[in-house]
């Protein structure tokens, strides 16, 4: 990687190192910049520090002074009083000896001394000093002595009483000493004293047995006579009186008062200190502090107060911290908040500026070696070429290598550049800028193999210059391993088509016997049989069906498989899709006897756009399930409509399914216990093909079970708006007022959503109930009440409406004067309740069974017949099968003899003629020499197929009828039929049903011959029934034209068209079955139907005339 990053001069990777060297550089300079900004401050705060403590110490050194200074005025005074009595005392005695005005005594050495009065010489001079000094304002003690004679005298004195002067000779002799020892150096006697210090006054300590304090200094000065010092002079100053207090004053510090000798004189000092600090501080100037000890500072005064005195003075770094501690506290406070805003805002510049600035850059650096790397790593060929020449400006390592060239070089190959221009000038915009990406291909051999290239590029700017930004993937690999697939694929669509068109040769072959083997058992199972042989029938008719669906199972598993199968949505009635699919399993549950209920919400719409055929696939794959594995109980079917969903939900009280088989239950080939389900057998396919089907359809499907309680499956399919129309009206034409009898939940909500609609009240009566008849036009009873209990309920038997799931799909009367009819059968419902009375239960109401049945959507289901020799009801045993020719005759075409021999047995069963044929150029003849009323052909005939067939007889007949039989079920072979022109489209085996149904639709159709009347002839018999029964089409046809509703008025006119017919050819019924195919056709009302629709009430109103007109006599 490191070779990408670092192939170039200003490779990212250089760059990077040089930016974190350059980070390195900065956070260096950076830091010791701020380290000088710390030392700055913190300097500045030490000398402020230092010039506050030497300004303290200059305070300290003015308090000093000032002390000194006022202390002087107080010593100037006492030197004044002592110059005073030295004078007076000089002056009365000029001979120099003391006068002796009075006797005196003696007193001995160490003894206390008294002089009277004005008796004595010097306390006559003390007391003019004295008086002398009070004149002029002062009051200062004083004391004489005399040196001779011990004599003394004294004012305000410290040490005397008030009435006497009293001094030691021992006192006397240490202020003398004292006095001396200050005055000379010389020897310690009166007559030694040099005369040059008469006048100085010495200062001195008194001795402590003076209990003057030690705070009192004595100021001595002598009289002299030409023998020397005859008189001493004395006074006291106090020095805590003074200004600095040297006593006690802590703001001056440690201070004291030194004499010349180094003796203590006053102060707070202890005296070796003072000795010590005097020793120090004797070279000092005065007023100048040093440093004499590492905590204390130390200071000198020559006292101008004292003479030859000297003040001393200490100040310990406590004392200064003690007078200064609001300013160190302040200035360390704010030393300290600078100092660490300096450091904060040092680290938010470093992390927020430099380091951001250098993290920016490093992103964009390592984005830019990333893109380097990209770009020179990359599997893709990336690099610039210019528009003009098409010469190469930068490029990877693998844009050259896949063009094959030079590592410098700028010419692009000559096939490359000729397919570039050609591209650039086709796609070029008029401006000649074009600022889309755009692709092509290139190949070119290389070393005799085929080298594929796309190349993307765009037009860009580059430093001024017009240039494309490109990107060359090599393709070889891809385009061979494309070939490879599509090869791959082609091979397994190939094996898919062929494995489908097994299975289909494999369904089409198997079905071809079955429908011989299925066709021919139902033929005998109308005929005449003995109980043993009428069960071997049905058991043999239960597993042709059960081997045809295995055979439908895997073909639509093979086409799922494969991805060929499609849906084909439709519009198809969903009630009456439910309905044929109820129908189809009736005969099961009658004969496994169990209760199958079908119930229908009356909130469905009336019509969906879905594909009928899967969707009944999947609800006769469920409900068959659900049959197997119930040997109780019931089986429910229900049909919801929820938030646009249609939830169909299937219930049973069956053997249930263990909890962990059901998760795998819609995986393909998985079945039920086989220890518990051996008795049942399938190939395990038909839950997978309702899961996919149900999941094309963009539904979902759940299976939730209790093991010995039941299975529910929940299938779940959403519509839009535009798949779905909403039922109007009442679902089926009913009375206006219907009553029902249930004992099950299920029947009730069945009949109440069947009958459903604003113009009919339905009425849910208790068997506690009588005389209902009086209050509703019929009743509706389920098989579960006994005929009796439902005539004391109803009040008789006329108008009683017996539905079941046992009943004909089409009414039936009883003996006892009821009708009968399938609880299921809508068709069979609305014939039963237009008129339940049993004598005007016409053939119409059972043609209208058949043909709504066969109108209906989806897989063919049992339909009821209008032929009495082959009506069977839902429990599927057959009736009676007299042969009642219809008049039809159908030209029939099948390449298979045993098929064709069945058709016509089929077909001669219904009552209908036929004229075989074995291939279709046999058919066209038999067509040419024959009239016939309908074909039936087989798709798959050699020489003439069905579908030639089919385009031959459209051109001699376009409106004949003509219908495919085929053995293949494939829904596009089924479409492709019917787009083709078919009829109809009929899978083999066909059952007897469906043919019944084609004949129903043949004589329902059949064009009336000419000469036929406009209006049918009327037995007499039928003239009231039908008067009734076209007063009531004629009164609900004004709602159906207001309403314009075509589902509806395919539902009028069917049932008017069904009564009809009945009654032979006659145009007013050509009108009637014209207006049923459009109606049929879907869509919106039209002005041609609203027409026809015209002309169908005013004939109907024709006949209704006629009909009530009286018979002739």
């Amino acid at each position: 990687m490191e070779r990408y990053l670092s192939s170039s001069r200003s490779s990212p990777l250089r760059a990077m190192q040089a930016l974190e060297k350059n980070l390195k550089r900065e956070q260096r300079m950076f830091s010791l910049f701020l380290g000088i900004l710390v030392c700055v401050l913190v300097g500045s705060a030490f000398v402020m520090l230092a010039s506050k403590v030497s300004h303290t110490l200059r305070l300290y050194e003015q308090s000093v002074r000032l002390a000194d200074e006022s202390a002087s005025a107080v010593v100037v005074r006492r030197l004044a009083m002592l110059d005073t009595a030295r004078y007076l005392l000089t002056a009365r005695t000029p001979s120099g000896e003391l006068q002796r005005d009075v006797e005196t005594s003696s007193l001995c050495r160490g003894e206390s001394l008294t002089l009277q009065q004005s008796e004595y010489p010097l306390f006559s001079a003390c007391q003019d000093a004295t008086a002398l000094l009070v004149a002029n304002g002062g009051d200062a003690p004083l004391l004489i002595a005399d040196l001779t004679t011990d004599a003394l005298v004294e004012h305000n004195f410290p040490t005397a009483r008030t009435d006497q002067l009293i001094m030691t000779s021992a006192g006397l002799t240490y202020m003398r000493e004292q006095y001396l020892n200050h005055v000379s150096e010389g020897p310690r006697s009166l007559a030694g004293a040099k005369y040059g210090a008469a006048r100085r006054v010495v200062w001195a300590v008194p001795p402590a047995e003076w209990n003057l304090g030690q705070h009192t200094l004595l100021g001595m000065a002598a009289v002299r006579n030409s023998t020397g010092m005859q008189l001493l002079l004395a006074t006291s100053i106090e020095l805590s009186d003074l200004r600095p207090t040297f006593a006690h004053d802590t703001n001056q510090g440690n201070i004291a008062l030194i004499d010349a000798g180094g003796h203590v004189l006053a102060g707070t000092l202890p005296i070796p200190d003072a000795a010590v600090l005097f020793q120090s501080t004797s070279p000092m100037a005065d007023g100048e502090f040093k440093l004499i000890t590492p905590f204390e500072w130390g200071m000198r005064w020559s006292s101008r107060s004292f003479e030859g005195a000297t003040i001393v003075a200490v100040v310990p770094w406590t004392e200064l911290a003690s007078v200064l501690r609001t300013e160190l506290l302040l200035g360390s406070c704010l030393t300290l908040l600078a100092v660490s805003a300096l450091l904060a805002g040092g680290k938010f510049w470093r992390y927020q500026f430099i380091g951001r600035t250098y993290r920016e850059a490093k992103l964009a650096l390592e984005r830019e070696m990333l893109h380097h790397l990209l770009v020179h790593a990359s599997p893709i060929g990336l690099g610039v070429v210019r528009r003009e020449g098409f010469r190469v400006m930068v490029a990877n390592d693998h844009f050259r290598r896949v063009l094959q060239l030079e590592a410098n070089a700028s010419e692009l190959p000559t096939a490359f550049v000729a397919a570039f221009a050609t591209q650039t000038l086709e796609r070029a915009a008029p401006d000649g800028d074009d600022p889309d990406i755009r692709k092509f291909s290139f190949s070119f051999t290389v070393d005799d193999k085929e080298a594929n290239l796309e190349v993307t590029f765009a037009p860009a700017t580059l430093n001024g210059d017009a240039v494309y930004f490109c990107a060359i993937a090599d393709m070889t690999t891809h385009v061979q391993a494309e070939n490879a697939l599509r090869q791959a694929k082609a091979a397994s669509d190939q094996v898919a088509k062929a494995k489908l068109q097994f299975f289909a040769s494999m369904s089409h072959e198997i079905r071809t016997p079955l429908t011989s083997l299925t066709g021919n058992l139902e033929l005998v199972s109308r005929g005449p049989l003995s109980a043993e042989q009428r069960a071997r029938v049905v058991a043999m008719q239960s597993s042709t069906n059960d081997l045809l669906q295995v055979v439908n199972d895997v073909l639509d598993f093979s086409k799922i498989d494969v991805g060929h199968l499609q849906l084909t949505p439709e519009w198809t009635p969903l009630l009456e899709l439910l309905s044929n699919v109820a129908i189809a399993h009736l005969p099961v549950a009658n004969r496994q006897k169990l209760d199958f209920y079908l119930v229908a919400s009356e909130h469905l719409p009336g019509r969906i756009r879905i594909d009928a055929l899967r969707l009944t696939q999947v609800l006769n794959n469920i409900i068959s399930n659900a049959f197997k594995f119930t040997k109780s109980g019931k089986v429910v079917l229900r049909a919801d409509w929820i938030d646009a969903q249609l939830v169909l939900t299937l219930t049973d009280s069956g053997i249930g399914i263990p909890e962990d088989l059901l998760p795998r239950l819609f995986q393909p080939f998985v079945q039920g216990d086989q220890h518990r389900l051996t008795q049942i057998r399938g190939t395990g396919l038909g839950l997978s093909i309702c899961s996919r089907l149900v999941t094309m359809m963009g539904g979902t499907i759940a299976l939730h079970s209790t093991l010995g309680v039941g299975t529910r499956v929940d299938i779940r399919l959403p519509f839009d708006s535009a798949d779905q129309e909403p039922a109007t009206g009442s679902r089926l034409p009913a009375p206006a007022r219907i009553a029902v009898l249930a004992q099950a939940s299920e029947y009730t909500e069945w009949f109440n959503g069947v009958f459903a609609g604003e113009a009919t009240v339905l009425h849910v009566a208790s068997p506690a109930e009588t005389g209902l008849s009086a209050r509703y036009d019929c009743l509706v009873a389920t098989d579960e009440f006994d005929l009796s209990a439902i005539e004391v309920v109803w009040g008789g038997t006329s108008g009683i409406v017996l539905a079941g799931q046992a009943g004909p799909l089409h009414p039936e009367p009883t003996p006892a004067g009821a009708l009968r009819v399938c609880a299921y059968s809508l068709a069979g419902l609305v014939a039963a309740v237009a008129d339940p009375r049993p004598a005007t239960a016409t053939r119409a109401s059972a043609d209208s069974a058949a043909t709504s049945s066969h109108a209906s959507a989806g897989t063919p289901s049992p339909a009821a017949s209008t032929l009495p020799d082959t009506s069977t009801d839902a429990s599927g045993q057959p009736e009676g099968t007299p042969l009642v020719m219809t008049g039809l005759t159908v030209l029939v075409a099948e390449d298979n003899a045993l098929n064709l021999a069945l058709l016509q047995d089929q077909l001669r069963t219904l009552g209908v003629d036929t004229i075989p044929a074995h291939d279709g150029l046999q058919a066209l003849e038999q067509f040419k020499k024959h009239r016939v009323d309908a074909v039936l052909t087989d798709v798959n005939m050699p020489g003439l197929g069905g579908y030639e067939l089919l385009s031959a007889l459209r051109e001699r007949d376009p409106d004949l009828p003509v219908y495919a039989i085929s053995a293949s079920v494939q829904p596009d072979d089924i479409r492709s039929g019917r787009d083709h022109g078919f009829t109809d489209y009929l899978t083999k085996p066909l059952p007897l049903a469906a043919l019944e149904a084609v004949v129903q639709d043949l004589l329902a159709t059949a064009r009336a011959p000419e000469g036929s009347p406009d209006l049918p002839d009327v037995p007499d018999i039928y003239r009231d029934i039908l008067a009734t029964q076209i007063e009531r089409d004629l009164s609900a046809l004004p709602d159906v034209r207001a309403s314009q509703d075509v589902a509806r008025l395919e539902r009028w006119i069917h049932r008017v068209c069904g009564g009809l017919m009945q009654l032979g050819p006659s145009g007013l019924a050509d009108l009637c079955s014209e207006l049923l195919d459009m109606s049929r056709a879907g869509g919106a009302w039209t002005e041609d139907i609203d027409a026809l629709t015209t002309e169908v009430a005013q004939g109907l109103q024709t006949l209704l005339s006629q009909t009530r007109r009286a018979p002739p006599a």
